[in-house]
């Protein structure tokens, strides 16, 4: 039996975030809605008003319309929050693309999205002009600061303001976000976003509402990040931008600037736990921390609630997909002794989850693992220029996540494995995390990562890459032998033990698994 939210509340069909954002815009002038810790510049709901309301008139004019596509390359800033409002007043689609992606793939985004204007940060200009040289169509560049032949984000405010109105008949089909998907395998897709499905998620989320100031490290192309800051706006949130988005950089600002919420990756926070003199910090703002992005073992949920949190209960797991609708379930003040701490949640309103078998198809009970699937009322609009493949949403309408998971008799879903990360030794599957999550109850361990080392006759030798702590007496006998104790003969650690310095991640934290296979090939 499939796992059903309740049902989505009538009032939230037909509502468009873009009118409700602008009228909370009016709504709470002078508050301070931005803090750039970078430049001590604070921000107000009516200069981001007055600022972005400029900008749209401006794209209006160089011919931004609805559907017209606007992508940036840029950080998080006062200028790309309230450029992006002007994108959505104007009525057009913000396409954000991740800025460290190199000329060449940037390419690759934009003859997808096809914009009509790129909006970058002059750090980034570079790629953008080797991007688009001989792209086929005219592209108009704006950069954050002012370069000679560029308009730049100045010469967008000074427009006529008084006379400004949002035109949106159906919110349900204006659409204002294209996100591109991760891309860690194949080329990545752009998922479209409706003004309807973007009011329906920001809405549904109410676990913030008593917060005051969150604090925003998801970069633009994360879908987290636009999320965040619709959510701050509804609720009059103050949205804290720190200078820095390592450990020790997060910490000095969460120490300084009090933020209480936060939706993050998990990497940044297991970085955090190996910080010198974690006692000169304080973080005792912080009441809620959503974690979502990668996998996070039960270990490291624990240590970093121990070491960052002083040992509260803030940490509180999230999964879903941009396709999906962003968050499909999450535990919220589940107990730390509970079984179900270890989980991602319940699945939310509007939302359908269930469990098929990986071989056959066949709906999974409690407890019987297989690929998560799910229906959703926040399913995305497609992809930009690309057809869905059946293979991803089937003909009943269910979306195939290419996850491997479980739920119990509670119906807490569990989280077990990317399906394509599984590993089979002799026709037996294993999960990786299953085994990172054995590696990482020692308490020199501090990053895992296992994947399958191909073997001719027997398929996968589960391999592990380990971070231990420095000066750690651990070798590779210890690892393999706390590994052997704890399960069955297929799922020993045949490929041993390799220890690095660090683990080769994505510029977002993700684990590069591609470039730990590499390394076994090279050796």
């Amino acid at each position: 039996m499939p796992l059903a939210g309740s049902p989505l509340p009538s009032h939230f069909v037909g509502q468009s975030i873009i009118k409700c954002a602008l009228d909370k815009l009016k709504q709470n002038g002078k508050s301070v809605f931005l803090i750039d810790e970078s430049t001590g510049e604070h921000y107000t709901y009516l200069s981001v008003l007055q600022m972005s309301t400029s900008i749209a008139v401006r794209l209006q004019k160089m011919g931004i319309g609805r559907n017209s596509v606007v992508s940036s390359l840029i950080d998080n800033s006062g200028e790309s929050v309230s450029f992006q409002f002007g994108i959505w007043i104007a009525g057009g689609i913000s396409n954000p693309i991740n800025h460290f992606l190199n000329p060449a793939e940037v390419r690759t985004c934009i003859m997808t999205s096809r914009p009509a204007i790129i909006f970058c940060g002059n750090q980034y200009l570079k790629v953008v002009e080797e991007s688009i040289q001989n792209i086929g169509w005219n592209i108009t560049i704006i950069t954050k600061h002012k370069v000679s032949q560029y308009l730049s984000y100045d010469d967008l405010l000074n427009e006529d303001i008084s006379n400004v109105s949002v035109e949106i008949d159906d919110p349900a089909k204006h659409f204002v976000l294209a996100v591109f998907t991760s891309g860690t395998t194949g080329v990545p897709k752009a998922v479209k976003m409706s003004d309807e499905n973007m009011y329906k998620r920001t809405l549904l989320f109410h676990t913030w509402n008593k917060f005051s100031r969150v604090l925003l490290t998801s970069p633009m192309f994360w879908i987290s990040n636009p999320f965040t800051i619709k959510k701050a706006l509804l609720n009059g949130m103050t949205v804290i931008l720190p200078a820095d988005c390592n450990a020790r950089g997060l910490m000095k600002c969460i120490t300084n600037l009090k933020p209480e919420c936060w939706f993050t990756g998990p990497s940044v926070l297991i970085e955090m736990c190996s910080l010198p003199n974690l006692h000169e910090y304080d973080t005792t703002s912080m009441k809620y921390v959503l974690l979502s992005g990668s996998y996070i073992s039960l270990a490291h949920k624990h240590l970093i609630r121990k070491c960052v949190f002083n040992d509260n209960n803030v940490l509180h797991s999230a999964y879903g997909s941009s396709e999906a609708g962003f968050v499909s379930c999450f535990e919220n003040q589940v107990p730390v002794d509970c079984p179900e701490y270890g989980s991602v949640g319940q699945v939310i309103p509007g939302m359908t989850v269930k469990i098929t078998d990986l071989e056959s198809g066949k709906e999974q009970g409690p407890r019987e693992e297989g690929e998560i699937c799910v229906k959703s009322d926040y399913f995305m609009a497609g992809y930009m220029n690309k057809n869905l493949e059946t293979t991803d949403l089937d003909s009943e309408g269910w979306w195939h996540m290419g996850d491997a998971g479980y739920y119990d008799e509670k119906g807490y879903l569990y989280f077990t494995s990317r399906i394509k990360e599984i590993m089979k030794y002799r026709g037996v599957q294993i999960s990786p995390f299953e085994l990172e999550a054995i590696l990482y109850r020692h308490p020199d361990v501090i990053e895992a990562s296992i994947v399958g080392k191909p073997h001719d006759i027997d398929g996968d030798w589960p391999t592990a890459f380990v971070v231990k702590r420095s000066n750690s007496p651990l070798t590779e006998n210890e690892l393999c032998a706390i590994v052997e104790e704890n399960v069955s003969d297929s799922k020993k650690l045949r490929g041993g033990v390799h220890f690095l310095p660090s683990l080769p991640k994505s510029a977002v934290g993700k684990i590069l698994h591609g470039e730990l296979k590499k390394m076994l090939k090279k050796n």
